[in-house]
C-alpha cells in the first residue's frame, strides 16, 4: 500500500510509546510506501486535497530510531489521491483547527482512516450512550448552572467531570454537589466558562482495580491491557503515570466491544480503542487510537502487523 500519515509534530512524539510510529515502522518492514504530513501542511485546490509530504522510511529497530527527523525525505507537494489510504493520527483537542483538517480531508478522493465525517460525528465521550445498558449514568451540556443542577439531584453522589474534546485525562476532575465551590470551579474550567461541552459521568469505584483499554479494527479485537491509576488519582492514563498489565475480557465485555467496533467501522472509523471500567464502557477513542506499544509489552506480541493486515482488508473492500 501507499500510506500517508497525517501526524502531530515529530518533536511532540515519544517513539517508545507512540502507536503511529509503530504502524509506520511495520508498514516499512512489509514494503509499503510510507509518507507523513502535518495538519498545517494540508490544502484544498479546485476541490482536491493536497499535502506537503515527506517520505518516511522510519524503522523502529534502526540505530537512529530516536532521531525521527533523520528518517525524513525531502518535502514534496502532491495530491492525497495518489495514496491508497490516508491515516489521520493527530491527537485532540477536537477544536476548530482539528475540524478544519477534517474539512480538507473530505476532499482527499481516497480512503481516509478514520474518516473525516466519523471524526466529526462520533464524540468519544458521548457516543457511549448508544449502548445505555453498558454505560455508566451520563449526561452532558455546556451551561455551568444546568450541569450543577443535575449534580444536585443527589448531593453526595460523585461524578467524573470531563471536557468533550480532550484526551489523556486533560482537565478531568471528580466532584459532587455537596462540595459546591469545588464542583462549580471544576465545571467552569471544564466548560471554559460555559462555552464548551462537558460530560458528567457517574464515578465508578471499580477504577481502583483498573481501566481496561481495548484496541479493535472493526469487529476484530486486536489486544487489550489494564491500566492502574497511581495512588491518590482516579485517572488511569499512562501519560499521567498509570501502570499497565495484562488483562482478560469477559464474554460480555468482548461482545459489547465487538458491537461498538462494528458500529464505528460502519461510520468510517475502523480503528477504535474502547475504555472499560468495571465492565462499563466509559469512552470510545477514534481520533488517534493508541496503546499498542504497551499492549505489545504485556502480551509479548507485535500487534501492529495484524492492524495493518486488517486495515488493508478494509481499504481494499472500499475500492
Amino acid at each position: 500500500m501507499k500510506i500517508c500519515i497525517v501526524i502531530d509534530p515529530l518533536e511532540s512524539l515519544k517513539p517508545e510509546m507512540d502507536t503511529s510510529l509503530l504502524l509506520a515502522s511495520a508498514a516499512n518492514q512489509r514494503g509499503d510506501e510510507v509518507a507523513i504530513t502535518f495538519p498545517a501542511r494540508l490544502l484544498v485546490r479546485d476541490g482536491q486535497a493536497y499535502a506537503y509530504t515527506h517520505r518516511f522510511p522510519y524503522r523502529r529497530d534502526a540505530a537512529d530510531a530516536g532521531d525521527l527527523r533523520s528518517s525524513l525525505g525531502s518535502e514534496q507537494f502532491e495530491a492525497l489521491a495518489e495514496y491508497d489510504v490516508v491515516l489521520v493520527r493527530p491527537d485532540p483537542p477536537v477544536n476548530m483547527s482539528y475540524l478544519a483538517m477534517t474539512y480538507i480531508l473530505d476532499c482527499a478522493n481516497t480512503c481516509v482512516v478514520n474518516a473525516p465525517s466519523a471524526l466529526r460525528h462520533i464524540n468519544e465521550k458521548t457516543v457511549t450512550m448508544r449502548w445505555p445498558e453498558a454505560t455508566p449514568e451520563t449526561c452532558f451540556g455546556y451551561d455551568v448552572e444546568t450541569l450543577f443542577a443535575e449534580m444536585e439531584r443527589d448531593r453526595e453522589r460523585w461524578w467524573v467531570i470531563k471536557p468533550g474534546n480532550e484526551f489523556n485525562g486533560n482537565a478531568v476532575a471528580k466532584g459532587r454537589a455537596a462540595d459546591r465551590d469545588q464542583a462549580l470551579q471544576a465545571l467552569r474550567e471544564c466548560t471554559k466558562g460555559g462555552t464548551q461541552l462537558a460530560i458528567l459521568q457517574a464515578f465508578l469505584p471499580a477504577v481502583e482495580r483498573g481501566d481496561k483499554k481495548v484496541y479493535l479494527v472493526g469487529e476484530t479485537l486486536i489486544g487489550a491491557m489494564n491500566r492502574l491509576p497511581i495512588p491518590g488519582d482516579f485517572r488511569a492514563n499512562i501519560h499521567l503515570g498509570a501502570a499497565f498489565e495484562a488483562t482478560e475480557l469477559s464474554t460480555q465485555e468482548r461482545k459489547i466491544c465487538e458491537q461498538i467496533g462494528a458500529y464505528c467501522a460502519e461510520q468510517g472509523a475502523p480503528l477504535v480503542c474502547i475504555d472499560l471500567i468495571g465492565g462499563y464502557v466509559t469512552e470510545v477513542n477514534i481520533t488517534s487510537p493508541s496503546g499498542i506499544p504497551e499492549i505489545n509489552r504485556v502480551d509479548q506480541a507485535a500487534y501492529e502487523h495484524l492492524i495493518l493486515e486488517k486495515l488493508e482488508e478494509y481499504v481494499v473492500a472500499r475500492k
